[in-house]
């Protein structure tokens, strides 16, 4: 008989060296696969991180912002990564805020796309003031710094020239409209611009200046009394009314006497005025001033834009708001009177 073969026997030296080999390989490469995972996988914020890529930051030092925001692992994985995909100069400058920490491919993808935007709808009648209130509220300006461009920065468009610097130099001219903001802070150049193009439009499509020249009145002039038709009126169809009577005031040399001059005098926008008011001693005072106001009040959109150069054409010197807010006009004092006794009392 032959004798019994075992293939029990303990394994040889090699065989056990390379079965050593073999299983050090696939632990070296699951604690890769883990420390990759870790890598690329999203980060635990402490809370919401705002982030400020530069212009022409490049991939490498895009890399060291997000480390140090705590967004990413590894900068060197990141740098290596936005090369292999080739986007590594497709990462968009811009503000960004992060919620919840993202992947290594999300994270990229978010800064290829570029930074959020959000639109921003600014109403008509808000003076330079309250816009830069409301755009403060919203995260996107400093308002002191929006204050300040709007009274100092050059801006080069026509219809300022000759408009001297100040607080007031951009007044009605920063055009109520819905506008698609780059989310972040300090966009005040950025967003006055956008307002002023828009307004510059606005004056193109209207045939602003030609129609106010026809009304004997400059561009501010007609924008100064489309401003008080903004904050007069609350309906469209009666701003053409309210020009009418405005126009008129100006004709005959009486003045204007619109309440809403005498607000912006005192910096107020409360329905009431306070005992005293229409004694303010301020060039925007209509009441003691004829003529119109150095200035527009507030900025107007296009209903009351083309009513300031299309007036109505009637003998109205008067009017006053209902309860409802719709006006009602008088082309006398007694007329005007009668209306107050009939509806205000």
């Amino acid at each position: 008989m032959r004798p019994a073969v075992s293939f029990g026997s303990a394994a040889t030296p090699a065989r056990r060296t390379a079965l050593g080999i073999v299983l050090a390989i696939l632990l070296g490469l699951g604690w890769a696969v883990l420390y990759i995972n870790a890598l690329f996988a999203p980060r635990a914020l402490a809370g919401p991180v705002s982030l400020s890529i530069p212009t022409a930051a490049s991939s490498r030092e895009v890399a060291g912002l997000l480390y140090r925001r705590g967004l990413i692992a590894s900068p060197w994985v990141f740098d290596v990564y936005v090369r292999v995909r080739r986007v590594d100069e497709s990462i968009k400058p811009g503000f960004y805020r992060f919620g919840t920490g993202l992947s290594l491919p999300r994270l990229t993808d978010t800064l290829v796309a570029g930074p959020p935007s959000i639109l921003v709808t600014i109403p008509g009648g808000l003076t330079v003031d309250q816009i830069a209130s409301y755009l403060a509220a919203r995260g996107l300006v400093d308002k002191a710094h929006f204050l300040r461009d709007a009274a100092d920065e050059r801006f080069n468009y026509g219809f300022l020239k000759g408009v001297p610097a100040g607080p007031g130099r951009l007044e009605g001219f920063l055009y109520p409209d819905s506008y698609l903001v780059a989310d972040g802070p300090n966009q005040s150049d950025t967003i006055i611009n956008m307002m002023l193009r828009r307004f510059e439009q606005e004056e193109v499509k209207l045939d602003y200046a030609p129609k106010a020249k026809a009304e004997g009145l400059t561009v501010r002039q007609a924008v100064t009394v489309a401003s008080i038709v903004e904050r007069e009126a609350q309906k469209n169809d009666q701003r053409a009314e309210v020009a009418g009577v405005i126009m008129n005031r100006l004709k005959l040399n009486m003045p204007i006497q619109s309440d809403a001059t005498v607000r912006y005098a005192l910096g107020t926008h409360a329905a009431d005025l306070p005992p005293g008011a229409f004694k303010v001693a301020s060039p925007y005072n209509t009441y003691l001033h004829a003529g119109l106001p150095p200035g527009p009040i507030a900025s107007a959109g296009e209903a009351s834009l083309l009513a300031s150069v299309q007036p109505a054409r009637t003998s109205d010197l008067y009017f006053l708001a209902k309860p409802d807010g719709t006006l009602v006009f008088s082309s006398t004092l007694a007329g005007q009177n009668a209306n107050s006794n009939r509806y205000l009392k």
